[in-house]
């Protein structure tokens, strides 16, 4: 999977995404739009990026609620060759997956090789807990947290987007103090991470990437800034980088 901060989509990783999900004229993406405000804007302009580089699409514009609709969407979903969830708030798209079919089949099309990428809301998703956008973003406070579950395609991992931008370091430092067994992520806009087997990590893009773990004492964390091409594991940060962040 590729997980974007926001912002302009770096060429480098939309590239390795078009790799992943096969030859352009024999494979689909499917866009999932759900979180997106602007539904008609934000399907245009990812048609406009897949049809363009060569790729059938296929796109699901709003969470599927109704029984029927879920089972068309499981169906969009199984001829999906990759997957694409766009921007917005990603409290519309949890409202899609918090039925126990669409996440299973989610989940269950991610085990089986399918490759996933999104960005913003679209990767706030993909954690095991996600961040519900309710935060204040100036205060460093377990009581400040509004958390809940994710599609964890990656365990152990909570995302955070349009990182440095935005100045989020406040709420993923209180989610790693509060739930310390979880690794924290945090994504600059402009910028990707590829995660290959759930624990190979890899930047993309010209910003940065924060990564945070709990460690020592109670009130201790590690934490460390990787840059465009740097690769880590998500493993203890000590013992477990391939390449130390300058």
């Amino acid at each position: 999977m590729i997980v974007f901060g926001g912002g302009v989509l770096p060429k480098t990783g939309m590239q390795t995404f078009f790799e992943w999900t096969g030859r352009p004229a024999e494979s689909t993406v499917l866009v999932i739009a759900w979180a997106s405000e602007e539904v008609r804007n934000t399907v245009a302009y990812y048609l406009e990026l897949f049809t363009g580089a060569g790729f059938k699409v296929e796109v699901s514009a709003s969470a599927p609620i109704t029984y029927s609709e879920r089972i068309d969407f499981i169906e969009q979903l199984s001829r999906a060759d990759g997957v694409f969830f766009t921007g917005g708030d990603q409290n519309r798209t949890a409202a899609g997956f918090d039925f126990k079919d669409v996440k299973l089949a989610l989940q269950t099309a991610y085990t089986n090789g399918t490759p996933f990428a999104g960005t913003s809301a679209g990767t706030a998703i993909m954690s095991m807990l996600m961040f519900t956008g309710k935060d204040d973003p100036e205060k460093l406070d377990e009581e400040n947290l509004h958390l809940r579950e994710g599609l964890g395609f990656v365990p152990g991992v909570i995302f955070d987007q349009h990182f440095i931008k935005r100045m989020r370091q406040n709420r993923l430092f209180s989610a790693i103090l509060h739930h310390p067994n979880l690794i924290g992520l945090g994504i600059d806009e402009g910028t990707g991470l590829e995660i290959l087997d759930g624990k190979y990590c890899k930047v993309v893009g010209p910003e940065k990437v924060m990564r945070v773990a709990k460690q020592g004492s109670k009130r201790s964390l590690d934490v460390e800034i990787y840059h465009e091409g740097e690769s880590f594991e998500l493993l203890p940060a000590k013992s477990s980088s391939t390449q130390q962040a300058s």
